[in-house]
């Protein structure tokens, strides 16, 4: 089976099955990515055993966001999924490569560790992606509302 023949309501199915979170936020390239990242087993025997994907290749790293978490550094401003399925920004303070997790220290101050897998996009340049944005500010707000109760 090919990923990129697959619309993107066929990707967000099967993104379903493997148990990605915030899938309704990402893009065609990002479900693909995702996908490969969690059915891809180099240990695994038999490719055939998968019943959500038969396409068993690498990770393309020069789609989405493995390529900017592979080069990350400290004081990046990254967009992630919380574990109450709410968007937040937040800067890394500390990065394991190995264990692909990031140390990271919230507007309000809180620091927390997050996998690779929760980050949604890693900031580049001076502005977030539209869609990013308003999710942040979306989380951000409804932060706000559950302090302030």
């Amino acid at each position: 089976m090919n990923l990129e023949n697959k619309t993107v309501k066929e990707l967000r199915e099967i993104a379903k099955e493997c148990g990605i979170k915030g899938r309704w936020n990402m893009t065609k390239d990002q479900l693909i990515s995702e996908i490969n990242a969690r059915t891809y087993d180099p240990e695994e025997q038999n490719p055939e055993t998968s019943p959500v994907v038969e396409n068993r290749t690498r990770i393309d790293e020069s789609i989405g966001k493995v390529r900017y978490l592979k080069n990350i550094e400290e004081g990046v401003l990254v967009a992630y999924n919380s574990t109450q399925g709410i968007m937040k920004s937040a800067k890394v303070i500390r990065i394991s490569q190995k264990n692909k997790k990031l140390k990271i220290v919230d507007y309000f101050g809180n620091i927390s560790v997050i996998d690779f897998a929760q980050v949604a996009w890693v900031k580049t340049g001076k502005r977030w992606p539209k869609n990013i944005y308003y999710l942040i500010k979306r989380g951000t707000w409804a932060e706000n509302t559950r302090r302030n109760l």
